[in-house]
């Protein structure tokens, strides 16, 4: 049978805000997902196993030769860790790292970590994963640096208050900041 212009029906209004729905929820799926990826690159992905010991080595510039340590206690180990997973996210500071960290974990994986010194203020660093960089705290990571048997005064910070003052650091040439 035929359907006559009787038996036709005018589109319903009611299907237009399905589609609606339908577009609402690929929406908010998306924009899920796109949360979920900036909640996990925000804090830095380091393993979630047991380390099995972190190698720091790092070059002071005064001794002119490499100070290496390698901390082998799991509670020093992971107290390192726990400091370096409060970093945020943040915009690269191009500066050469002044540390590596090399964390080796018990399953054979392993993390490889730069410190920066970072320039938003004698109070932060910086540390390097892959191509992303993280904020640190500098009064948070020295006191767990040095009680895990690391000797911070070997690493050269670099102060971004005094990257432009007259007075050089020991064997780096004076710098003079030019004003118009």
């Amino acid at each position: 049978m035929r359907p006559t212009s009787e038996n036709r029906t005018a589109p319903s209004e009611g299907k237009q805000p399905v589609r609606n729905r339908g577009c609402l929820i690929t929406f908010s799926v998306i924009v899920l997902l796109i949360l979920l990826g900036a909640i996990r690159i925000y804090h830095p992905p380091l393993k979630a196993s047991t380390p099995s010991g972190i190698e720091m080595r790092a070059w002071p510039r005064e001794k002119h030769k490499e100070y290496k340590i390698t901390i082998t206690n799991p509670s020093d180990c992971s107290s390192v860790i726990s400091a370096f997973k409060l970093g945020t996210l943040t915009t690269p500071c191009m500066c050469k790292y002044v540390a590596n960290f090399e964390i080796r974990y018990e399953d054979g994986r392993v993390d490889d970590v730069d410190l920066l010194p970072g320039h938003a203020g004698p109070d932060s660093c910086e540390i390097r994963m892959g191509r992303l960089h993280y904020r640190l705290s500098r009064k948070d990571l020295i006191p767990i640096m040095n009680s895990a048997g690391i000797d911070s005064s070997n690493i050269p910070w670099i102060d971004a208050n005094s990257m432009n003052s007259e007075q050089a650091a020991p064997g780096q040439p004076a710098t003079r900041s030019i004003s118009k």
